[in-house]
């Protein structure tokens, strides 16, 4: 007989408990990583969601965004919920919500006990606050973000290259979303590149500070 898991028996750091993805009440016993926009769902529950999107870079968490397209259409959800049938997930709906919840960040499990989880928390959350930006902002960070990708101070360019964003990649190939994901978490020379920005691209250096002061600070 195929074991059944029963969703309220999760654990987070101790003792984990989502009963309801809306308000996501996560509980532990010594931290509470979680609020409203953020949900934490079994490793095996996040893998599924992740190869019906087929993530060729294999995602570390997701921002739910109409405009990424990390959603699940109704096709996919549907293919979900025949995945954690098979799986031997009997309550589903707390699981599949989080996937179809424009703003909703949802973590793998395993991750909240990782060291990167603070880090790829800024990272999403980054994102989380862009998805709902208005064009007009996301105009000026992307024209800004591709003017500084080609700059350089004297023989060095202001934006450096990076070994590892969570996975091989190049400062050239990250889109206007995750160029400023990659800074604000630190990934990317902070310092350098915000002072290069306040100075030549005021409009878009304030948008990048109202982010950062949305975002949440590591606990």
């Amino acid at each position: 007989m195929m074991k059944l898991k029963i969703f309220a028996k999760l654990t987070l750091v101790g003792s984990l408990l989502l009963n309801s993805c809306a308000s996501v009440p996560v509980k532990s016993s010594t931290q509470n990583y979680c609020s409203g926009y953020e949900c934490v769902v079994p490793d095996d529950v996040f893998d599924a969601y992740e190869k019906i999107k087929n993530f060729y870079f294999g995602a570390s968490a997701v921002c739910i965004c109409k405009r990424f397209s990390t959603g699940l259409t109704k096709k996919e959800r549907k293919k979900l919920a025949n995945q954690l049938t098979e799986l031997g997930y009997r309550e589903q709906i707390d699981l599949l919500n989080p996937f179809t919840t424009n703003g909703m960040i949802v973590y793998p499990e395993s991750l909240t006990r990782s060291k990167k989880f603070n880090k790829i928390k800024k990272h999403e959350n980054v994102h989380r606050i862009m998805c709902d930006m208005s064009e007009e902002e996301l105009r000026y960070l992307c024209e800004a973000q591709e003017r500084m990708i080609r700059t350089y101070i004297g023989d060095e360019p202001l934006v450096k290259e990076v070994d590892n964003c969570f996975g091989v990649c190049k400062v050239s190939s990250l889109n206007c979303d995750e160029f400023y994901a990659y800074l604000l978490d630190g990934t990317l020379n902070k310092q350098e590149i915000m002072d290069y920005m306040k100075e030549n691209f005021p409009t878009a250096y304030q948008i990048v500070k109202k982010i950062e002061q949305l975002s949440p600070s590591s606990p």
